[in-house]
């Protein structure tokens, strides 16, 4: 694997961890689940974890410009953590697989939207969110109120044009797929970033 960037770092130490993992299986006897997970997000994520969902949110409930690089169409699919924790659970649980038990299970959404279009969908659900609080009031910007821009920055060196899983295996011996939509777990997520900005006063 060539490693070119930070995010290589990241799946390469991920791929030792679960060579490691399957190694100890095998060296001790022991049953193991290893899970890949894939872009998720929900409430109690950190507001400034500098992930997508996050960062759009944020800044679209201060009014800010979202930034979006390149010309967006480079797509990401977003799994909520409902979801996530459903596939854990089942994943955890089955039995008599060996394709579950000796190899990764891929836990992610297959909904893929250019980046843009998270962008678009983000900047209606927080608008919606201010109608019906039209005194929320934020001091991390001047104009809270407002509806936000999405404004283009240069592109980013090796940013992949799609990241979307396979999570067929998942499917076929889980009987596992996401159930919520983008839209109602992007809706809730912004609820609690609405809340906690509001309560905090920032």
């Amino acid at each position: 694997m060539e490693v070119k960037n930070g995010w290589d770092m990241m799946s390469a130490g991920k791929r030792v961890a679960e060579a490691l993992t399957y190694g100890y299986a095998r060296e001790n006897g022991v049953e193991v689940r290893v899970a890949r997970i894939f872009n998720t997000y929900g409430p109690r994520m950190s507001p400034s974890d500098g992930r997508l969902v996050s960062n759009f949110i944020m800044a679209a409930i201060r009014g800010e410009p979202l930034e979006v690089y390149g010309d967006g169409q480079q797509t990401r699919s977003l799994m909520y953590v409902f979801d996530l924790v459903d596939g854990l659970i089942k994943l955890m649980n089955s039995e008599n697989h060996v394709e579950v038990h000796e190899g990764p299970v891929n836990l992610g959404s297959e909904d893929e939207q250019p980046v843009i279009e998270w962008a678009r969908l983000i900047i209606d659900i927080v608008n919606n969110l201010k109608s019906h609080h039209p005194h929320h009031h934020s001091k991390a910007s001047a104009e809270p109120s407002k509806s936000s821009v999405i404004v283009h920055k240069d592109p980013l060196p090796d940013d992949p044009p799609r990241r979307r899983p396979d999570s067929s295996k998942a499917k076929l011996f889980l009987d596992w797929t996401p159930k919520w939509s983008a839209k109602a777990g992007l809706e809730d997520t912004a609820k609690f970033f609405f809340d906690l900005v509001h309560s905090a006063g920032k």
